[in-house]
């Protein structure tokens, strides 16, 4: 115990802590957002900040935290339009009608393609970023 640390998180230094930073937060605010109808976005928020911050000063190099938070935001913008239809999902026997009818509508199946072709870009453009450095 001679006060030395080891490890990747040893050698951060602010720009590091800085894109971590960036990252975990952006990616705790859209999630906060995604998961506002069932739970309180505060307790999302920390979740996630908490969890993607750790995962990304775990990272070797800045490359691969800015690659890591591309690929969360990925996933996460493939994820929203079926989070945004599951309060149709859970409610509908509220509104008389099956849960079909109020799933498989145009305006959602076109929410579901504009959101991945968003996350198919983002993919693209991170894909590349990662594999560039």
């Amino acid at each position: 115990m001679s006060g030395e640390t080891t490890g990747t998180m040893a050698n951060l230094d602010r720009t590091d802590i800085a894109i971590s930073t960036a990252g975990a937060v952006a990616l705790a605010v859209y999630s906060s957002w995604m998961a506002a109808d069932f739970l309180p976005r505060w307790v999302v928020f920390a979740i996630v900040v908490l969890g993607s911050g750790y995962l990304l000063l775990a990272q070797t190099d800045r490359g691969s935290r800015i690659g890591y938070t591309a690929y969360a935001l990925t996933g996460l913008l493939v994820v929203t339009p079926l989070v945004l239809v599951l309060p149709d999902v859970v409610y509908a026997d509220t509104f008389g009608v099956s849960v079909l009818s109020l799933v498989f509508t145009t305006a959602n199946l076109l929410v579901f393609l504009v959101f991945l072709l968003l996350g198919g870009v983002v993919a693209g453009v991170s894909y590349r970023y990662v594999n560039a450095t």
